[in-house]
């Protein structure tokens, strides 16, 4: 994934950030494949559609999302972490066409989905450009993924 496709990701999720909880998180580097120390029990999926189609999902652990849900709401219950989960996803996934005017085809994004579970991995068939960012917003890792179908169609990343 090029350079300004990261900057733009970077840029959605630190604005989404800062208006939900008036503080941005901290980027880590990109990397096109999935690390083993991104451990994660929830994600919030929504697919992306177009003149290339693929997903964005935000990724983090359970504690993590409660930790978020709990900026939002006094006690949230197991709802609230699928809301929080998949409303986080949905907007980064709606804001990054605007920050990636010329680096991204414009996308249509699906209905947000919620995958939960412990030692599950996606894969991808096809060929595919990947890029995950790694991101620290006080004690909560979470990580943002997004995959489109490789232009060319003979990578696999």
């Amino acid at each position: 994934m090029n350079e300004a496709v990261v900057r733009a990701l970077t840029s959605t999720v630190s604005g989404i950030f800062s208006r939900l909880f008036g503080e941005e998180p901290e980027a880590g580097p990109p990397t096109p494949v999935w690390l083993e120390r991104f451990r994660c029990t929830m994600a919030g999926v929504v697919g992306l559609a177009g003149a290339r189609s693929g997903l964005l999902a935000v990724h983090a652990d359970r504690e993590g999302v409660e930790s978020l849900a709990r900026r939002l709401v006094p006690s949230p219950g197991d709802a609230d972490l699928r809301d929080t989960i998949s409303e986080l996803a949905n907007m980064i996934a709606g804001n990054l066409g605007m920050h990636a005017r010329g680096a991204l085809p414009v996308l249509a994004s699906s209905l947000p989905s919620v995958i939960e579970g412990e030692n599950f991995y996606v894969r991808f068939v096809g060929a595919v450009e990947r890029v995950i960012l790694p991101f620290t917003f006080g004690d909560v890792r979470f990580v943002v993924e997004l995959v489109l179908e490789h232009p060319g169609g003979a990578r696999h990343d």
